[in-house]
C-alpha cells in the first residue's frame, strides 16, 4: 500500500511540475490527466475498497475522459489559430 501511496505522489508531483513548467498545451493537458490518475490511485489506495469510493473514482474517470476531449478540442483550435502549440507565442498574438 505504502508504495502505491509514493507512486500517486509522484504522479502528482510530475504532473503538477509539467502544467507549471512547460510551454506546450498538449504536455499541460498531459501533465492535468497524471494528475488526475495520481488523486485516483490515491484515492483507490486509501479508501480500502469501499464501493463509495470506487463509484467516485469512476466518475472522476469519466469527467477526466470529457476533459481530455474538450482540451483535445481546444489544443485543435488553437493550432489552426495560431499555428503553434506554443501557450506563450499564441498569447502575445491574440494581444
Amino acid at each position: 500500500m505504502f508504495l502505491y501511496v509514493i507512486l500517486s505522489l509522484l504522479f502528482l508531483f510530475f504532473g503538477a511540475y509539467s502544467v507549471v513548467v512547460k510551454r506546450n498545451f498538449l504536455k499541460i493537458l498531459i501533465g492535468v490527466e497524471l494528475m488526475l490518475s495520481g488523486a485516483n490511485l490515491a484515492f483507490i489506495t486509501l479508501s480500502s475498497g469501499s464501493i463509495v469510493a470506487q463509484t467516485f473514482v469512476i466518475i472522476s474517470l469519466l469527467i477526466g475522459t470529457i476533459f481530455s476531449a474538450a482540451g483535445i478540442a481546444l489544443a485543435i483550435s488553437i493550432y489552426r489559430q495560431c499555428k503553434t502549440l506554443d501557450v506563450e507565442v499564441c498569447k502575445q498574438e491574440n494581444d
